[in-house]
């Protein structure tokens, strides 16, 4: 048809909606259009319903919001206890483009990292709390499609040091013989 995707999958919505309301040719009733427009626009939310997720690490910022890492493509990342990494999640259609879905954020060990999703929901702010291996972060669509990746979250750097001493003990030095001490050397 030489139209883009989206409109070309109404057009064909609109046809097969058409074809399903049309009237046989012994009745003699008009096309209800609001039915044809209805079961239209439901063809083609089918059509243009994402496929898939692909899901992408941005960088890891640190408690100033400075970029510790740049961002990842792979589905799983290193984030230190201290540190912040927002991951996005890009729907596609059939067509393979972008389109629009709302997700629902979790992690397989909620005390590990916190989530934070962002207003449109296709994006979600990972603090990392507790070192933890293995923390699989899941975006789930309202039709079950699924994304995950892998967070390991470790030991974020030392801050501070500390130094503690001991209590003081008394130590005796070892009784040596005046035989066995050497002589000073003379000049």
């Amino acid at each position: 048809m030489g139209l883009p995707p989206r409109a070309e999958w109404r057009v064909i919505a609109l046809h097969v909606a058409l074809d399903r309301h049309r009237p046989s040719s012994i009745e003699q009733r008009p096309v209800p259009l609001h039915d044809v427009l209805h079961t239209g626009t439901e063809i083609y939310d089918w059509l243009a319903r994402p496929v898939q997720l692909r899901l992408t690490f941005g960088p890891v910022t640190d408690a100033s919001g400075a970029a510790i890492t740049q961002g990842d493509t792979m589905s799983n990342i290193e984030l230190g206890d201290n540190q912040t990494v927002t991951a996005t999640v890009v729907p596609d259609d059939a067509a393979g483009q972008a389109t629009t879905d709302t997700l629902t954020w979790t992690a397989s060990v909620e005390t590990a990292v916190s989530l934070t999703p962002s207003a449109d929901t296709l994006s979600c702010v990972i603090d990392g709390l507790v070192p933890t291996e293995g923390v699989v972060i899941t975006a789930t669509d309202a039709n079950g499609l699924t994304v995950s990746g892998t967070v390991d979250v470790i030991a974020g750097a030392a801050a501070s040091l500390n130094l503690t001493f001991g209590a003081v003990t008394t130590v005796t030095p070892p009784a040596t013989d005046a035989a066995e001490t050497p002589a000073a050397p003379t000049a």
